[in-house]
């Protein structure tokens, strides 16, 4: 087939792009609809925005590690009697912990658990130092509970490396992280 003019080639080529872009979208579209169950629907809604949404990558598989990690433990929670005051135990991760633009950025979440009436707080410290302890409040995710960001400026802080521990604490449940060490 030969081209006559310049104006008919550029047709055919910007046609014959347009086609491939379109199949592009449609097999990307069914492949996100159909890798989605309605679960993942209300968690991966465009429309919802929070505080996660500025979440570092990385922390959406730490979550998933530590929701398989609680799931598959034969450590269960400990759910109160009636009569028992005490609070259930729940997991805690620390999604995220790092220096980034001149603070100590922890991010945090428990996947047992979803309710908004919690506060989580970090203790960071270092042996021969006072610890640095701040609370936050926590807020509901699609699937679990997560901690607002929690930030310490590197100044409070002296150079070298911190231990990091994030608990959570509402009024029916309790749980901490354990240490992760940061390099500040």
């Amino acid at each position: 087939m030969k081209i006559e003019n310049k104006k008919q080639f550029n047709k055919i080529l910007v046609t014959a792009g347009g086609a491939v872009l379109l199949l592009f979208t449609v097999g990307f579209t069914y492949a996100y609809f159909a890798d989605n169950t309605p679960e993942d629907a209300a968690e991966n809604d465009p429309g919802q925005t929070t505080a996660t949404d500025a979440e570092p990558s990385g922390s959406q598989s730490a979550k998933e590690r530590i929701f398989e990690e609680g799931n598959n433990s034969n450590d269960k929670p400990n759910k109160p009697s009636d009569g028992d005051t005490e609070k259930e135990s729940v997991t805690v991760g620390i999604s995220y912990a790092d220096v980034f633009e001149g603070q100590l950025d922890v991010r945090a979440f428990t996947p047992d658990v979803v309710e908004g009436n919690g506060t989580c707080t970090a203790t960071v410290s270092k042996q021969g130092y006072e610890s640095v302890i701040k609370t936050v409040e926590a807020f509901i995710d699609a699937s679990s509970t997560i901690c607002n960001p929690i930030y310490i400026p590197v100044s409070d802080l002296a150079p070298g490396t911190w231990t990091v521990n994030v608990s959570f604490s509402s009024p029916t449940h309790e749980g901490s992280s354990g240490p992760v060490e940061v390099e500040v």
